[in-house]
C-alpha cells in the first residue's frame, strides 16, 4: 500500500511531525508506503526453535533456517528479523556429523537474501531476567561482539538423540538495560565494528513467563528505547486493567501468567514515550503465519501423566506483525531503522491488504509516532484485508482512560482497530501520537 502524505524526511527520531495543508496549499507531497514485517522470529538455532514438530523439532532441511525465508516470502512479508537466542554457541546434530557457530550460521542466512525479496536482518533475543530483549543489527556482517549473551538456566538440549546445543560458559551479565545498551554503544565504538546501528526493544513484556518486567523499576528502562512490542505469541501486552472498564483491553491475554506492571500502559505510567511493533515469536522458522493459531513453542511435555513424554506445547495464540511508513521507492535497512526509530509504526494480528492511517490536528496531517500540537485529535482509517466483516476505530489514552480526542500538553493517545474477519477479532495498534507545546 502506499498513500501521499507530506512528511519530513531525515528528521530526528520520534519527534518531526507531519505536513500537510489541508486547504490545498504548496506544502511539498511525498508519497509514503507501509511495508509489513515480522521483527521477532526463531529458527532450530534457537534452544527452543521447532521447525519440524511432527518429528520432535528437527529442523525442516538439512540445516537451522534452510526454509525461513521462504515462509517470511511466502506471508506476504517485506521485512524479517532472525531473533535466535544469544545464549548458545553451537548447533550440533552428531549422528549426522554436524556442527555449526550458531551467529555465523545466522549471520549467513540473513546475507543469503541479497536484500530481497524479503529484507532480511540478523538480530537476537537477549534473554536477561529483568526483560527479554530484541536487539536487531544493521549488518550481517556486523562483528560479533555485537552478540551479548546471559547465561542460560536450560540444560543442553538433546531432541531424540540428534540435536544438542553446547553453551560457550561463563557470559558477561548485564544487570540492566541501561548496561546491555552501554555495551552495545561500545562495542559500535570499537574500531572494527564501525558503521554498525543497532536497535533494542522490550519482547513480550506483560509475562512474568519467560520474563517478568516491570516498568516501574529502573532495571527495565533504556533511554535508547522508541518501540515495545504490544503483541507475539505470548499475548498481547497492551493493557493494565481486566476488569472491563475498557472494552478492548481484555483481548489476547495469557491471564495464566500476565503481569500488569509490565503492560506497556504500565509503561506509559512509567513515563516511557513508545511506539508500537509486533513480532510473531514464531518457533517454527514460519515468521508473518497468522491466523492459524499459537506455533509449537519447541517443547515436550507427557499430556496424560503416564510418565512418557509424548505432547509438543503450543504457546498462546497467533502473534503479530509490525508495519513501517516510509519514503516510498527502495525499501532497505536504513529505512527500517529509521522508521521505527521515529516510531512511524503500527502492530497488527493480522496482515491487512490495505491500511492507511493518519491522525489530524489543525488542519495537518500526521504518522504514528509523531508529536503533534495541542488540539483536536481525527483520525482517518482506511482499512481492508481478506475476510474482514466490519471494524472499530478507538482512540485510546493510556494514561487516564480518556477516550476524548482533545489533546492538552503531556496528553498521549493511540489508534487501536478492532476487526472482524472470518468470525474472529483482530487488532491493529499504532504507535501514539505525543501532545507538546
Amino acid at each position: 500500500m502506499a498513500t501521499m502524505l507530506a512528511i519530513p524526511l531525515g528528521g530526528c527520531a520520534g519527534g518531526e511531525a507531519g505536513v500537510v495543508d489541508s486547504g490545498g496549499g504548496e506544502a511539498a507531497v511525498t508519497e509514503i508506503a507501509l511495508a509489513w514485517g515480522d521483527l521477532h522470529a526463531h529458527t532450530n538455532l534457537s534452544h527452543d526453535g521447532c521447525e519440524d514438530p511432527t518429528a520432535w523439532c528437527v529442523p525442516a532441511g538439512r540445516y537451522p533456517g534452510e526454509t525461513v525465508l521462504a515462509e517470511a516470502a511466502a506471508h506476504g512479508l517485506d521485512f524479517v528479523a532472525i531473533t535466535d537466542h544469544a545464549e548458545y554457541e553451537r548447533y550440533q546434530r552428531p549422528a549426522e556429523g554436524i556442527d555449526i557457530d550458531i551467529w555465523t550460521s545466522a549471520a549467513a542466512l540473513v546475507a543469503s537474501s541479497g536484500g530481497g525479496p524479503v529484507l532480511a536482518i540478523l538480530g537476537y533475543e537477549h534473554t536477561a531476567t529483568y526483560s527479554h530483549r530484541t536487539v536487531l543489527l544493521s549488518s550481517p556482517d556486523a562483528c560479533r561482539d555485537f552478540r551479548l549473551q546471559w547465561d542460560s538456566p536450560r540444560a543442553p538440549k538433546d531432541e531424540a538423540g540428534l540435536e544438542v546445543y553446547v553453551e560457550a560458559g561463563e557470559h558477561a551479565q548485564y544487570a540492566s538495560a541501561a548496561a546491555l545498551v552501554a555495551e552495545l554503544d561500545r562495542v559500535a565504538s570499537l574500531p572494527a565494528c564501525e558503521g554498525t546501528r543497532w536497535l533494542s526493544f522490550v519482547h513480550h513484556p506483560a509475562y512474568v513467563t519467560p520474563a517478568d518486567t516491570r516498568w516501574h523499576e529502573p532495571d527495565t528502562r533504556a533511554a535508547t528505547d522508541t518501540v515495545v512490542e504490544i503483541a507475539s505469541e505470548h499475548g498481547s501486552s497492551e493493557c493494565a486493567v481486566l476488569d472491563g472498564a475498557d472494552e478492548g483491553c481484555a483481548w489476547g491475554i495469557n491471564e495464566a501468567t500476565w503481569n500488569a506492571e509490565g503492560t506497556v500502559h504500565a509503561a506509559f505510567a512509567a513515563g516511557e514515550r513508545l511506539g508500537f511493533v509486533g513480532g510473531t515469536d514464531n518457533h517454527e522458522a514460519s515468521p508473518g503465519r497468522l491466523g492459524e493459531g499459537p506455533g509449537h513453542a519447541g517443547q515436550f511435555e507427557d499430556s496424560d501423566g503416564d510418565g512418557n513424554v509424548d505432547s509438543a506445547v503450543l504457546q498462546f495464540r497467533g502473534g503479530a506483525i509490525t508495519g513501517v511508513f516510509h519514503a516510498a521507492g527502495e525499501f532497505d535497512t536504513s529505512a527500517l531503522f529509521d522508521a521505527i526509530e521515529a516510531r512511524r509504526t503500527v502492530a497488527a494480528s493480522f496482515k491487512p491488504t490495505q491500511l492507511e492511517l493518519r491522525g489530524w490536528v489543525g488542519g495537518t496531517a500526521y504518522l504514528p509516532g509523531d508529536d503533534v500540537p495541542p488540539g483536536d485529535l481525527s483520525v482517518d482509517l482506511v482499512l481492508e484485508a481478506d475476510g474482514l466483516e466490519r471494524y472499530e476505530l478507538d482512540l485510546v489514552d493510556p494514561l487516564e482512560g480518556s477516550t476524548s480526542s482533545e489533546l492538552s500538553a503531556g496528553d498521549v493517545r493511540y489508534a487501536r482497530v478492532r476487526a472482524w474477519i472470518d468470525g474472529e477479532e483482530e487488532r491493529i495498534w499504532a504507535s501514539p501520537w505525543f501532545a507538546t507545546e
